[in-house]
């Protein structure tokens, strides 16, 4: 067993003892003594590398199972222990704002959709405290912010399925967020700001920033193409009209509308570039690259992608400092980990899981395309050795993620693998002037016209570009039933074909090294 990567072993691992915890049924007690087991055998043969590497990761597996049974497991004061009793009546609550807050227009009247975190409910003997979190929609316009701490009065109730697809649950997407109720406060009902500013102060900032922004992309662009920016830079869910999220889902571009690994490494670079020019050390310029990093990663609400690109843009930018060069595929494992030791339920994520095995699928297979066409590449002039390492990208990122658009949107779609040619390099332009944008139209306002005559250029081009693609015949299909053991059978295979080629490329070096001890 390959242990130079021992975070991708330990993840793996780590990530199966979660999966199997929402299958399997046993004592807690049992997974403690199993993990305390696995342990000492690995101890006990700490000599024999392969066993000790068997039993090590194993532990991690029965770790991983207790630890999403832990997280999964209320305390005696949560709210789920007495929500029955207020089932039909109407409930009182007192807690703190703890997310950001969205308002939406829902059959012409707003709603307010917030997650509380809950403090003290109050009890026939008085308030009590109770812990745990609720999704709160309040139906009309009203004036909270994350950190607010609240009184508020309404209907609790289980969430509701609304669609009937398969692969999909809005209880089970709820509930791996820590929330299992849902709160309907009517236009009359109560709501009473106790006190404010009781949050994060980091997320406050960030997500105050993030308003006055998202406040700017309003004001200077129309509703269509402020939803757009607001998506693709801020992280935000705007309003998108439908028919333009189709196309971005039939031509696989969808990923150019979510905070990902690729923005965040042109953030990364835009940054350290802007640093550059200012009079200080090199250090001090990766520790602010660093910092503006992660108040990013929460402006734009610290999404599982998010998290994931900064930590390794993070660990990279440390490697400089430490002068060590740094593995991507364990950089990578490791912002899984972290993610999961967050949150466990965050491995049943769709974003989760797009987003590491289109990164894995980079780092895995586009080193084996590029062996192929190595000597045709050295051929081209380069422009077109840019194209086709471009292409290679984006056909190693769709081919990793083939299994999982399939099986979770039922649709395949060729033509990303030309779409992203183009698709790419536009995005990565609209995202430094949307960058440019959002430092000019808060500190230099009257240059801000100039982004925004470039942006809506570059925006509409995209678009156009996308429809374009989407009327191509073929270009995209939809399936029907694709089962999990489709999805499971196709990635073996893949594997094992990484592996076999990986294998044959050990053993032509291990030959040619032969050859020259014998010429020695």
């Amino acid at each position: 067993m390959a242990t130079h990567r021992p975070f991708l072993a330990v993840v793996l691992f780590f990530a199966l003892g979660i999966i199997l915890e929402q299958y399997l049924a046993f004592p807690f007690a049992v997974g403690i003594c199993l993990t305390v087991f696995l342990l000492i055998l690995s101890l006990v043969f700490i000599r024999h590398r392969f066993c000790f590497a068997i039993f090590a990761f194993l532990s991690f597996s029965s770790a991983g199972f207790i630890f999403s049974h832990s997280y999964q497991t209320s305390p005696e004061n949560h709210i789920s222990r007495v929500a029955q009793f207020y089932y039909g009546k109407t409930a009182s609550f007192e807690g703190l704002v703890a997310s950001d807050v969205d308002k939406r227009n829902v059959w012409g009247s707003t709603k307010t959709a917030f997650v509380l975190e809950i403090k003290r409910v109050p009890a026939p003997w008085g308030w009590q405290e109770r812990r745990g979190k609720i999704l709160v929609n309040v139906f009309r316009d009203c004036a909270v912010t994350y950190g607010d701490y609240i009184f508020l009065e309404g209907k609790l109730h289980r969430p509701f399925e609304f669609s009937g697809d398969s692969t999909f649950s809005y209880e089970k997407y709820l509930s791996r967020k820590g929330i299992q109720y849902i709160l309907s406060v009517k236009k009359i009902g109560r709501v009473e700001i106790l006190n404010q500013e009781q949050g994060f102060w980091l997320k406050a900032a960030s997500l105050k920033t993030r308003d006055k922004l998202r406040a700017m992309f309003e004001k200077y662009f129309l509703p269509n193409e402020a939803s757009l920016l607001i998506t693709a830079l801020l992280g935000e869910g705007a309003q998108i009209p439908k028919h333009i999220q189709e196309l971005f889902v039939q031509t696989g571009t969808a990923h150019v509308l979510a905070i990902s690994g690729f923005n965040i490494g042109i953030v990364t670079v835009v940054i350290f570039l802007f640093l550059r020019i200012l009079p200080i050390g090199r250090k001090s310029q990766i520790i602010l690259t660093i910092a503006l990093l992660i108040f990013y990663s929460f402006l734009t609400g610290a999404k599982p992608p998010v998290v994931r690109a900064t930590i390794m843009a993070t660990v990279f930018l440390l490697s400089f400092l430490m002068q060590r060069e740094i593995d991507a595929v364990n950089s990578l494992s490791l912002a899984a980990f972290l993610i999961l030791l967050v949150n466990p339920l965050n491995i049943f994520d769709v974003g989760f899981q797009l987003s590491f095995v289109s990164v894995l699928a980079i780092i895995q297979g586009y080193p084996v395309l590029m062996n192929f066409l190595a000597p045709f590449e050295k051929r081209l002039l380069k422009p077109l050795s840019w194209i086709l390492k471009s292409f290679l990208v984006s056909l190693t990122a769709w081919g990793g993620v083939l299994g999982l658009i399939a099986y979770y949107f039922q649709v395949i779609t060729p033509i990303t693998l030309l779409a992203n040619l183009i698709v790419v390099p536009l995005s990565s332009v609209l995202v430094v002037l949307g960058l440019g944008f959002m430092l000019v139209s808060t500190t230099i306002p009257f240059l801000t016209f100039a982004f925004v005559a470039c942006l809506r250029f570059i925006l509409n081009g995209m678009v156009w570009v996308i429809y374009w693609f989407a009327q191509i015949p073929w270009s995209h299909f939809y399936m029907k039933d694709v089962s999990i053991w489709y999805v499971m059978t196709y990635y073996i295979i893949v594997s094992l074909a990484l592996n076999a080629w990986k294998v044959q490329q050990a053993k032509k070096s291990s030959t040619k090294f032969d050859k020259i001890i014998e010429l020695c």
